[in-house]
């Protein structure tokens, strides 16, 4: 599931359950929750690796802010 395809179809937004559904379980790499006048957030990233190639994803409040990709 580590496939340039499967990385073009992560869209800022998504859920973790949605994100799993196309690349699998991640492995979570660094997790911060905080709170702000009253307003929690929390951010997560999680990190899929097929050899060379890993994408990584990272969660804001549970859903995709950022993605990048290398060995592609």
């Amino acid at each position: 599931p580590i496939s340039k395809s499967n990385y073009d179809r992560i869209e800022t937004g998504m859920s973790i359950s949605q994100v799993e559904g196309i690349l699998g379980k991640g492995s979570e790499q660094a997790s911060s929750d905080a709170s702000f006048g009253g307003m929690s957030m929390s951010a997560k990233q999680l990190t899929w690796q097929d050899g060379n190639r890993i994408i990584t994803v990272t969660f804001m409040n549970e859903k995709v802010q950022a993605k990048a990709q290398v060995g592609f």
